[in-house]
């Protein structure tokens, strides 16, 4: 488990110098506004991300209200249907750069990676990131298309 943090630290780190500012599209009925999300690797849009591989995720957003706790989902939408990847650190406020709780009328950085599994088929997906409070209310939510080779 040491090892798997210090992988994910090594990806934050390079994120930051290599990272590609991509296009996304905030959801409707968010809590706040994603202003820039960085994906690395992405050498061209949609980003292709290799199978066994690693993302890194920078995502700059300005809260509009107060949360106490935030959890990340991510989803594809595959064939019109919403599913849901597993994350290994699912809680927003442990290594993930947030200083827990959030305040409204604020900006912050979010860093995460997710792995892009083996077993994942060859496919272009929209992909879904939120951020929840222990509410289940959006703190934050984009979407950007993927092309998973």
């Amino acid at each position: 488990m040491h090892f798997l943090h210090e992988i994910t630290l090594v990806a934050l780190l390079l994120s930051c110098v290599y990272s590609k500012s991509v296009k996304f599209k905030n959801c409707p009925g968010s809590g706040s506004m994603v202003t820039n999300v960085d994906v690395e690797p992405c050498p061209s849009e949609p980003c292709q991300i290799k199978r066994g591989s690693l993302v890194a995720l920078k995502v700059t957003f300005k809260e509009l209200s107060n949360a106490t706790d935030v959890k990340s989902k991510v989803y594809g939408y595959i064939d019109q249907k919403k599913i849901q990847f597993p994350l290994d650190n699912p809680d927003a406020c442990t290594n993930c750069g947030l200083k827990c709780p959030l305040t409204g009328d604020t900006s912050y950085v979010f860093n995460s990676t997710l792995p892009v599994k083996s077993i994942y088929p060859a496919i272009e997906l929209v992909a879904e990131w939120q951020l929840v409070d222990n509410n289940s209310k959006e703190q934050f939510c984009f979407q950007v298309p993927l092309k998973i080779v």
